[in-house]
């Protein structure tokens, strides 16, 4: 598995392990289809409800996407689910 080291690769990858397309999440969240591609483009930075909306939709805790926190070694390696 490539590492994942941005927001979008983890919206992107959550989003694929639930088995949702990218249309099943924008209508979920209740966004444009064009915000949620720049999103998981890593084109467009997300306001902390669109996160929320997406950790809820998706069933994952927020801090899954917290890259801040992150060690860099774990950057690389799979994301946990909580």
């Amino acid at each position: 598995m490539a590492a994942l080291k941005t927001l979008g690769e983890l919206i992107r990858y959550y989003r694929e392990l639930k088995g949702w397309n990218q249309t099943q999440l924008w209508k979920a969240v209740g966004m444009k289809q064009s915000r949620m591609c720049k999103l998981e483009r890593d084109q467009s930075k997300p306001y902390f409800w669109e996160m929320e909306r997406i950790a809820f939709f998706l069933e994952v805790p927020l801090g899954c996407f917290d890259l801040l926190r992150r060690r860099p070694d774990e950057l690389g390696a799979e994301p946990a689910l909580g």
